[in-house]
C-alpha cells in the first residue's frame, strides 16, 4: 500500500509547527521552531525544506510518500508568503503547495482533530502542542491534492 503523508504547518509571528499527517489522520512526526515571520520571509523554504527532510529521515518516509504541504500564516502575511514560498520550494520540494489564513485553517483542523483524536500518540500533550492549524493545513493540502490550483508555480 502507499502511504500518503501531508505536510500541515502552522507559522505564526513566534513559532513554527510542522507535522507530517497521513491522509486518515495519523500523525507521524512533529517540529517546531522560531518564526521566519516577519523578518526571515527569504529563509522560509529552507527552513520547511530542512524541517520535512529532518523529520522524513526519523521516520523512514521516502520523499515519494509525501503528496503536498499546507501552510497556515497570520492573515496579513497570505499573499506575502502564498507569492514567495512557491518560488523558494520548487526547487528544494517536488510536491504541491498551498497556503492559507491559520484562523481559517484552525476551524477545519479543529473539526477534523475530534475525528482522529484516538489516532494521536498519547505521548504528545495536547496543552503545549495546539495542533488546530498544522491539522487544517494537512486537510487543505489533502483536499485540494487533485486541483490544478494546488500545483506549484516558479
Amino acid at each position: 500500500m502507499d502511504i500518503q503523508i501531508f505536510v500541515g504547518v502552522d507559522c505564526d509571528e513566534q513559532q513554527l509547527t510542522l507535522g507530517l499527517i497521513g491522509s486518515q489522520g495519523i500523525l507521524r512526526s512533529l517540529s517546531r521552531t522560531t518564526s521566519p515571520l516577519p523578518d526571515h520571509l527569504g529563509t522560509f523554504g529552507q527552513r520547511l525544506n530542512g524541517m520535512i527532510r529532518g523529520l522524513r529521515g526519523e521516520t523512514n518516509l521516502r520523499m515519494k510518500n509525501f503528496r503536498g504541504i499546507g501552510i497556515g500564516v497570520p492573515g496579513r502575511y497570505v499573499s506575502d508568503v502564498r507569492n514567495e514560498l512557491p518560488r523558494q520550494l520548487k526547487p528544494l520540494l517536488d510536491f504541491r503547495v498551498q497556503v492559507e489564513d491559520r484562523e481559517a485553517l484552525a476551524v477545519k483542523g479543529s473539526a477534523w482533530l475530534k475525528d482522529v483524536a484516538d489516532m494521536l500518540d498519547p505521548r504528545i500533550d495536547r496543552e503545549q502542542w495546539d495542533l488546530s492549524v498544522v491539522y487544517g493545513a494537512a486537510k487543505l493540502a489533502i483536499d485540494r491534492r487533485g486541483t490544478s490550483e494546488a500545483v506549484v508555480e516558479p
